[in-house]
């Protein structure tokens, strides 16, 4: 068996048992947790695909991955595991992997391994690649042992082919950031209630203030300036009724609130623009920020040359 085979058969089963695969992978969660120590025959591995590819004998296998530093093994070789039993909360792949963005789309995954070795015990390099034509998207999650490990890498300056990889985040705080934001622009029925009789002199900024009390983390107010209604969605259908409830004998202009949640199409109709201008506004944000960062980094590097 050449050393090219071998290393290849060795990073591919070591990427089945890496912590970020075991995550999505049902069928092999199953299968080591109906062993009694976890183990997965490796019989069983030599029915996927990409292993069996590159070859179907098990001694092959045993060979080129008995030495892995990220595997175990039963006392026979026939099962093999990871050395990380991902079973126990301290061990969330989560917490132990670096999200990473801005590589060259022409770095290869030994590009990736050598390039980032200097800076830490690296366990796994997944590449984030496009869906459509498998291209590499310049993207990388990247697997330490620990979450102190992970937790470490975080602080330091990390340079490729030249160039400081800026971007990069805990993947336990990137999930958190994407269940935030699917929580933000998800729309639970019954969640939109209208308010009428807020007063057309009433402006954007007293409305806030006075419905503040009532309003949770992902409320909006929705409303046309010198409209005498507004629309605040609300994150469930139960704080939209409890704001009804509380708002009902208030009054914000001379005349008492009109409450109601609306519904039906109605209910999708405004949904439809509320999220569109909170994805607006948004990427207006966003776009300022990046200005601002970009503004930053080029005053630091006038000073550093004057």
């Amino acid at each position: 068996m050449s050393e090219d085979l071998a290393t290849k058969i060795r990073r591919q089963v070591e990427f089945y048992f890496s912590g970020l695969n075991l995550n999505r992978d049902k069928f092999m969660r199953e299968k080591m947790s109906a062993d009694p120590d976890g183990f997965m025959p490796i019989e069983t591995l030599l029915t996927f695909n990409r292993l069996k590819q590159l070859t179907t004998d098990m001694k092959v296998v045993v060979d080129a991955i008995k030495k892995s530093d990220k595997l175990a093994f039963n006392d026979d070789f026939t099962k093999v595991k990871s050395n990380i039993d991902f079973r126990k909360p301290e061990n969330n792949v989560a917490l132990r992997t670096v999200h990473m963005r801005g590589f060259p789309t022409s770095a290869t995954l030994d590009d990736l391994l050598e390039g980032l070795k200097p800076y830490g015990n690296i366990r796994f390099i997944e590449m984030r690649r496009f869906i459509s034509n498998k291209e590499f998207k310049g993207s990388v999650n990247v697997e330490f042992n620990t979450k102190e490990e992970a937790e470490e890498f975080m602080k330091k300056k990390i340079m490729f082919a030249g160039v400081e990889i800026m971007e990069k985040e805990l993947l336990a705080d990137r999930e958190k950031s994407f269940d935030e934001k699917n929580k933000r622009y998800k729309y639970t029925p019954d969640s939109l209630l209208q308010i009428r009789n807020i007063g057309k002199d009433t402006t954007a900024e007293a409305l806030q203030e006075f419905l503040k009390p009532y309003m949770d983390q992902y409320s909006y107010i929705f409303r046309t300036e010198g409209d005498n209604q507004a629309v605040v969605r609300f994150a469930t259908s139960q704080e939209a009724a409890k704001a009804l409830n509380e708002l009902k004998d208030k009054t914000l202009s001379d005349k008492p609130l009109k409450l109601m949640i609306l519904r039906g199409k109605k209910a999708n109709g405004m949904w439809t623009k509320i999220k569109s201008l909170m994805l607006s506004e948004e990427a207006a944000k966003k776009t300022s920020q990046k200005r601002e960062n970009e503004a930053e980094e080029g005053g630091e590097k006038k000073a550093k040359t004057d």
